[in-house]
């Protein structure tokens, strides 16, 4: 990996440009985008039941764990994030998945393995 991964926020920040209202007590253009995008972000990750596991295929998982198997036998550099504990709703089979990076003893610790591992809820 050349690049280094920046973490995208599931919802946006507060807009700190301008003020929340215009003198007239309308929201300012800024605020009125943010609250859409935090509207329409909260709409596409819950429902009634809670929050909605990611969808992915099996090709964009493997895409995802392809990503972390040329760190095996070393240390994740800076920048790189550990995304252990993230999970998807795999469709290509489908199941839920949850992502695992595995460490050594060492100090800094070396990667071991990195897997998308299925679980069942019982």
């Amino acid at each position: 990996m050349t690049e280094s991964l920046i973490p995208q926020s599931i919802f946006p920040d507060l807009p700190r440009e301008t003020p929340a209202i215009d003198k007239n007590g309308n929201f300012s253009m800024l605020w009125s985008l943010g609250f859409s995008s935090l509207f329409q972000a909260l709409q596409a990750n819950y429902k009634n039941e809670g929050i909605i596991i990611p969808s992915l295929t099996q090709s964009q998982a493997d895409t995802i764990r392809n990503q972390y198997v040329p760190y095996i036998g070393n240390p994740l550099p800076p920048g790189v994030i550990n995304i252990t504990g993230q999970m998807i709703l795999n469709t290509s089979f489908p199941g839920p998945q949850i992502f695992i990076i595995s460490f050594d003893g060492a100090t800094p610790p070396n990667v071991t393995a990195v897997k998308w591992w299925t679980f069942t809820i019982t």
